[in-house]
C-alpha cells in the first residue's frame, strides 16, 4: 500500500526541495505543484474560479503518480493549498473546494515552517513576515480541523530533510 505525503506550507518554505529529496531518498515519486504549470501558461491573472480548476489538475496528477508498488507518493501540495489561498487571497473557500479539501485524506502531511528566506519569484506574492506568518497559522488552523496526522517541520539545509525522514520513519516503521 502507498502511502500518500502531502508536503507544504506557504510560499518559498521549501516544499519541492523537499518533495523531491524526500522522493530520491526513498526511492518514490512525487508529484509537482501544478499551480506552477497552470498559473505559467495563463495568459491573464489568475482568478477565484481557477482555483478550482488547479485543485482538479494537482489531483489528476497525482492520480497518475500514484504507484502501489512504491512506499510512498510524495505530493507537493494537495488541496489544503487552494483551500488556504482561497480564504487569504478571497476571503471565502468555495463549496466544492472545501468539500475536496475535506475529503481528500494524506497519510501524514509535513507542513513546513516559514523559518526560511524569502526567495523571490515571479509566481510568489507574500515576501513580508506577517503576511507569511497568517498563511501559517491558516494552515495549522485548517490541519487541525481536518483531524488528519502532520507535523511542522523547520530547519534549514538538510535538516528538513532528517526531521521529515525521521516523522515518516516513526510514523511508518516498516518503510
Amino acid at each position: 500500500m502507498t502511502r500518500r505525503i502531502c508536503i507544504t506550507g506557504p510560499e518559498s518554505t521549501g516544499k519541492t526541495t523537499l518533495s523531491q529529496s524526500l522522493a530520491r531518498k526513498f526511492g518514490c515519486p512525487w508529484v509537482p505543484e501544478y499551480a506552477r504549470s497552470f498559473l505559467q501558461e495563463l495568459r491573464r491573472p489568475y482568478e477565484e474560479e481557477d482555483l478550482l480548476l488547479i485543485l482538479k489538475g494537482q489531483l489528476k496528477s497525482e492520480a497518475k503518480l500514484l504507484d502501489p508498488n512504491r512506499p510512498f507518493l510524495f505530493v507537493d501540495t494537495g488541496p489544503e493549498v487552494i483551500w488556504v489561498w482561497s480564504r487569504y487571497c478571497f476571503g471565502r473557500v468555495a463549496p466544492e473546494v472545501d468539500k475536496i479539501t475535506r475529503s481528500h485524506v494524506y497519510d501524514y502531511t509535513l507542513l513546513l515552517n516559514i523559518d526560511l528566506p524569502w526567495s523571490p519569484d515571479p509566481l510568489r506574492e507574500n515576501p513580508k513576515k506577517e503576511d507569511r506568518t497568517k498563511l501559517l497559522f491558516l494552515y495549522q488552523n485548517l490541519l487541525g480541523t481536518l483531524d488528519h496526522p502532520y507535523s511542522l517541520v523547520s530547519g534549514s539545509g538538510g535538516e528538513r530533510e532528517k526531521t521529515a525522514t525521521r516523522i515518516l520513519r516513526a510514523s511508518f516503521p516498516s518503510r
